[in-house]
């Protein structure tokens, strides 16, 4: 039989005295921080885009004159190279050629995290670390800023980091299809179907993504800062590969604290003796 629960006395005196020193305390805030590691895996990639991961300084191509660039004014004229990333670009060497970088703004300041910082015609910046291929399942955590409404896809399993990859691919717009207006919802398509999910657009603001794998189960999960938005069957994922962020004319978007994860192993059943 279930042992009853505990009743819990309640002083009131001790109550009204915490909720005076609340009162005179002034209201309290809360410092937007960085999600809390998870511990149910084993990472085999942890990129924070702080010193470790810079490569080569580089210009920004975009305020070249026309034909080499677009001639732009920008806010990111230098950045570096992202150290542990490939880059496939559909347009390498013309004016909409990507800028996937650790930015350094006008002022000369080195920022913290990853973003495309060109005119991009459509790129995807791929991991370099390539997923165990014996991995059953496995975790993709980053942290995203979404400065722009255009298309941004999750590639996952592609076997080289290409532009034509063979890997899975979704992703999503925060624009109504066909337009450029910008809406408070994620029209999405791609491996796991195509729809409208209202009020997560996610604008302006860091929020937490995490994409789920299974192998073994051929499903994809994906949630943002704890909720579900799809999942589904995903029969055509490959075995180990490469993780890959496509934007195609997407800008100004920033990544920070990307990390795969592959699960610890199941503990072995105790025996009780």
């Amino acid at each position: 039989m279930p042992t009853p629960p505990i009743p819990v006395r309640v002083r009131p005196l001790a109550v009204a005295l915490a909720a005076l020193a609340t009162a005179a305390a002034g209201p309290t805030t809360r410092p937007a921080t960085k999600p809390a590691p998870t511990d149910d895996g084993r990472a085999i990639f942890f990129d924070t885009f702080d010193e470790s991961s810079r490569g080569p300084r580089v210009r920004n191509r975009v305020v070249d004159a026309p034909p080499a660039g677009m001639g732009y004014t920008t806010d990111t004229p230098f950045g570096y190279e992202l150290k542990n990333w490939i880059i496939a670009d559909a347009e390498a060497d013309g004016p909409r050629r990507s800028f996937w970088c650790v930015p350094e703004t006008a002022d000369g300041k080195v920022e913290a995290f990853a973003r495309q910082a060109a005119r991009s015609h459509d790129s995807i910046a791929f991991v370099k670390t390539q997923l165990p291929p014996d991995a059953a399942r496995y975790a993709i955590e980053f942290r995203q800023w979404c400065n722009d409404n255009d298309y941004i896809g999750f590639v996952l399993g592609a076997s080289n980091p290409e532009m034509k990859h063979d890997g899975v691919e979704f992703g999503y717009e925060r624009q109504e299809p066909g337009t450029d207006n910008t809406v408070d919802a994620v029209h999405h398509r791609g491996a796991l179907g195509k729809g409208k999910i209202d009020g997560h657009a996610a604008m302006k603001r860091w929020a937490a993504h995490r994409i789920d794998v299974d192998l073994a189960a051929k499903r994809v999960r994906w949630t943002q800062d704890g909720q579900t938005l799809l999942e589904g069957d995903a029969p055509a994922l490959n075995p180990g590969g490469h993780f890959g962020i496509r934007q195609r004319y997407e800008r100004g978007t920033r990544y920070d604290d990307v990390k795969i994860k592959i699960p610890h192993p199941a503990a072995p059943p105790t025996e009780n003796h």
